[in-house]
């Protein structure tokens, strides 16, 4: 494992969700210039901070030990969400709902053995 991947990783997943290092860090407990340096590479985080990490951004540690490229990364963490989701609406034989976020409206039905999700923009 390569420790500057680690802050690389890190990196990737704050700017993905449009925070700054400072908002990571708060949301955390740690300082700015900690984040800095952790996605510099000049600092290891911690066991309990790569933990806050992964249940802040929503996927594994591995993801974020990955050393994997971009694209690998990607689809791991596109696994990670499918399979959380898929555990969650296995459980519940039938279902239908409608959310409307944003400017995007989301359907999501099963019935049987079949999931449907369905997401478009507000026209």
């Amino acid at each position: 494992m390569r420790t500057d991947k680690i802050g690389i990783n890190i990196s990737k997943l704050r700017i993905e969700r449009g925070i700054t290092q400072e908002q990571l860090g708060r949301d955390i407990g740690l300082t700015a210039s900690a984040i800095s340096n952790i996605e510099c590479g000049r600092s290891v985080p911690s066991v309990d901070t790569l933990c806050r990490f992964s249940e802040l951004f929503g996927v594994k540690v591995d993801t974020i030990l990955s050393d994997e490229s971009d694209s690998d990364l990607n689809k791991l963490e596109m696994e990670e969400k499918l399979v959380t989701v898929d555990r969650y609406l296995s459980e519940i034989k039938e279902m239908s709902a409608n959310y409307s976020i944003g400017h995007r409206n989301y359907e999501i039905s099963r019935k049987g053995g079949e999931i449907v999700y369905k997401a478009s923009s507000k026209e």
